[in-house]
């Protein structure tokens, strides 16, 4: 696959996502990235979890270290999620920058999954996505408290 040179300039992300609870919100984000003023890529997101489970996290780890940052999508079950956690494992093994985003209506006291930051969780705001984006490209980790 060739890469175009536009490509390059636009930042990649890895979507995590509960596949049991969250696939429609994992639709309704992409498609929403579309009509949003944050300029970003979704070229890969979760996938079930497959024998034998060496062929899926060497895929998913290749997926992961490809993007420039991962965006977990959080509500009260992600927690749980198996491929949540070997994903956000993966990412902090590999140094690739995680931040997590609320679906509407879920409470940012929720129980969030091992390894991801309450002060990298930040509500379904494209203005406040865009600004986490922008943190994580220029590696100003110092400053996610202004997103609260």
């Amino acid at each position: 696959m060739k890469i175009k040179n536009e490509d390059l300039k636009i930042p990649r992300a890895f979507l995590s996502f509960d596949l049991d609870y969250n696939l429609d919100d994992k639709i309704y984000f992409i498609n929403e990235i579309v009509n949003s003023s944050v300029k970003f890529a979704v070229r890969a997101w979760s996938t079930d979890i497959t024998n034998p489970v060496f062929f899926w996290t060497k895929k998913t780890k290749e997926k992961i270290i490809r993007s420039n940052f991962v965006i977990i999508i959080v509500d009260e079950f992600t927690h749980h999620s198996k491929n949540v956690l070997r994903e956000i494992h993966i990412a902090q093994k590999a140094k690739v920058p995680i931040f997590g985003v609320y679906i509407p209506g879920i409470k940012p006291n929720c129980k969030l999954p091992m390894g991801l930051l309450r002060e990298r969780t930040i509500k379904w705001n494209w203005h406040l996505i865009g600004t986490a984006v922008s943190f994580v490209m220029s590696h100003e980790t110092d400053k996610w408290e202004l997103l609260r």
